[in-house]
């Protein structure tokens, strides 16, 4: 299992054709919970996945990514 007592940092990603990159969202000490991702703008149904670490599923045009920074 994964320290809790990193920096977690949340980035949110677009597929464009000019490709936005990466863009920092948010960061807690500690892994966020539910509440803390849904305030960070996370859609309730992703919630799961992103606390997974995130990334791009299927085709979707933009996503979020949970990484923990030591």
């Amino acid at each position: 299992m994964a320290s809790t007592k990193g920096i977690w940092v949340l980035t949110e990603s677009y597929n464009d054709y000019d490709q936005h990159g990466e863009y920092y969202v948010q960061a807690w000490v500690g892994k966020p919970n539910l509440d803390d991702l849904l305030k960070a703008g996370v859609n309730p149904g992703d919630i799961d996945h992103v606390l997974a670490g995130g990334g791009r599923r299927n085709n979707e045009y933009n996503y979020y990514n949970l990484t923990e920074q030591k």
